[in-house]
C-alpha cells in the first residue's frame, strides 16, 4: 500500500503541473475572448439584432475574413497555428514512441513545411473564396485530408515499430483523421442540440450516449493500434492517448457542469459515473476486452491480455485519463466562471456552487485514480511499481505541455463558438446558449 501511494504521488508530479497549465490558459482565453478579441463583433451583432452570430462570426472568422481587419487577423493566426499543430501532433507522438530527439531529415522537413504552407493557405484563402466560415465542411474536409496525409507519412516509422507491417500506415493515418474529424464535427452537433429549447431527453442522450460513444470508440481504435507497437519506451503511449482523453474530458465536464442541473444533481451524476467506471474496472483490467473477444478466439484474447506489454498499455491509459480528467475539471470550471457563461436554463453561474462541484469532482477523481491502481494491483495482479519509472516524468511533462496547450486551445475556441452573446447596459458581456430550435 505504501508503494502504491508513492507511485500515485509521483504520478501527480505530472498531473498537477499539466492541470494548472490548462487552468492558466483557460483563464487567459476566458478573459480575452469576450472582452477583448470579440468585444467589437459582439456589439455589432447585437446592434444588428443577430446575437447568435456574435461569437461564432468572430471566432470562426467569417464569412469573408480579411487579414488586414483587426478583428479577423488574430483569429486567422490562431487557427493557422491550431491547424499546423494537428499536422505536427502525430509526428511528435511518433518521435516520443521512438524515444528520440526531434531531428528532421530533409525529406521529412519538406513534407511538413509543405503541409504547413498548405494549412496557411487553407485557413486564410479558402473561407474567403468560398464565402464560408472556418466551422464549415468546406474547411473541415480539406483540413482532415491534409492532416491525415501528413500523419500517414509519419506512419512509416510506426510500421517499423510494428515489424514492418505496412498496414499500420493507413491505420495510423486513419486514426488521426477520424480524431480530427470528430474534434470538428462534435461541437457542431453540440451547438445544434444544446439550445434553450432543448428537452431533457435530448440533453441526456447527448451527454450519456453520444459523447461517450464518440470518444470511447476512437480511444478503443487508438489502443488497438498501440497493441501492435507494444510497450514502446516507458509509458510514452500516454502521449497519444492524452489528445483524445483531453477532448473527451474537456467537452464532457463542460457539458456536465452546464447541463447537470437540468438533469438532476451534478454532484450525484459525478459520483454515479465514477462508481460505474470502477465497477467496470473490477470486472476487466482492459477497457477493450469486448473488442478482443470479438476479433480473436478466447484463448488468444487471454494471451494478449496476459502480456507485459498490455500492463504498460493499461498504465499508460490510466495516466493519460487522470491527467485529462483533472485538466478538464479545472478548464471547464474556469471558462464557465470567468466568462460568466449561463447554463442551458438561462441561469447565471453560481460561482460558489460551481467551484464546490469542481473541488468535489477533483476529490472523487483522485480517489478513483487510487482505487483503479489498487484494483489493478490486487485483482488483476499488475505490479504497478515495477511498471512506473520516475525518470520518464520529465520528458512526459515536456511533451504533454504542448498537447495540453494546443488541444485545450482548440476546444476552448470551439466551446466559446457554441455560445450566443449579448452586452448589458453596464457594458458587460453575457454568454448563453442560443435561443434556436434544437436539432430534434
Amino acid at each position: 500500500m505504501n508503494e502504491l501511494l508513492r507511485v500515485y504521488g509521483e504520478m501527480f508530479q505530472i498531473i498537477a503541473p499539466l492541470a494548472l497549465w490548462g487552468l492558466s490558459l483557460a483563464c487567459l482565453f476566458a478573459v480575452t475572448i469576450p472582452w477583448a478579441l470579440c468585444k467589437d463583433t459582439i456589439q455589432e451583432s447585437q446592434v444588428a439584432g443577430h446575437i447568435e452570430d456574435g461569437l461564432k462570426k468572430c471566432i470562426f472568422v467569417g464569412p469573408l475574413p480579411n487579414i488586414s481587419n483587426t478583428n479577423s487577423a488574430p483569429w486567422l493566426v490562431l487557427w493557422t497555428l491550431a491547424g499546423m499543430w494537428h499536422n505536427f501532433l502525430p509526428v511528435l507522438v511518433v518521435h516520443t514512441l521512438l524515444d528520440k530527439e526531434l531531428v528532421w531529415e530533409t525529406k521529412q522537413l519538406w513534407v511538413y513545411l509543405t503541409s504547413g504552407v498548405g494549412m496557411v493557405l487553407l485557413t486564410v484563402l479558402l473561407p474567403t473564396l468560398m464565402d464560408k466560415d472556418l466551422s464549415s465542411f468546406a474547411f473541415i474536409l480539406p483540413l482532415v485530408g491534409l492532416a491525415s496525409s501528413t500523419a500517414g507519412y509519419s506512419g512509416i516509422n510506426v510500421a517499423k515499430l510494428c515489424n514492418g507491417d505496412k498496414t499500420m500506415i493507413p491505420a495510423w493515418a486513419g486514426s488521426w483523421g477520424l480524431a480530427l474529424g470528430a474534434s470538428h464535427i462534435f461541437p457542431l452537433l453540440v451547438r445544434r442540440v444544446v439550445t434553450v429549447g432543448a428537452s431533457k431527453l435530448e440533453l441526456f442522450v447527448l451527454l450519456f450516449v453520444v459523447h461517450p460513444f464518440v470518444w470511447n470508440s476512437l480511444l478503443c481504435y487508438y489502443r488497438h493500434n498501440a497493441r501492435c507497437i507494444g510497450a514502446a519506451r516507458g509509458l510514452y503511449h500516454s502521449v497519444s492517448f492524452l489528445y483524445l482523453y483531453l477532448m473527451k474530458a474537456l467537452y464532457g465536464w463542460f457539458l456536465l457542469f452546464q447541463l447537470g442541473s437540468s438533469l438532476g444533481s451534478t454532484k450525484a451524476i459525478v459520483g454515479i459515473l465514477v462508481a460505474k467506471r470502477l465497477v467496470g474496472r473490477v470486472g476487466s483490467r482492459s477497457k477493450d476486452t469486448w473488442l478482443l473477444k470479438l476479433l480473436y478466439h478466447r484463448r488468444t484474447t487471454e494471451a494478449i491480455l496476459a502480456r507485459q506489454e498490455e500492463n504498460h498499455l493499461v498504465l499508460a491509459d490510466t495516466v493519460a485519463s487522470m491527467i485529462a480528467e483533472h485538466t478538464g475539471i479545472l478548464v471547464s470550471g474556469a471558462i464557465i466562471s470567468v466568462a460568466n457563461m449561463h447554463d442551458v436554463s438561462g441561469a447565471s453561474p453560481s460561482h460558489v456552487d460551481l467551484w464546490t462541484t469542481c473541488i468535489l469532482a477533483h476529490l472523487v477523481t483522485i480517489l478513483e485514480g487510487y482505487l483503479t491502481l489498487s484494483i489493478d494491483s490486487a485483482v488483476h495482479q499488475m505490479d504497478v511499481s515495477s511498471l512506473w519509472r520516475r525518470d520518464y516524468t520529465a520528458k512526459l511533462v515536456k511533451v504533454m505541455l504542448l498537447v495540453v496547450a494546443f488541444t485545450g486551445m482548440d476546444v476552448i475556441f470551439r466551446v466559446f463558438g457554441l455560445m450566443c452573446s449579448r452586452s448589458t447596459e453596464e457594458n458587460d458581456t453575457i454568454l448563453e446558449f442560443c435561443p434556436t430550435a434544437s436539432l430534434f
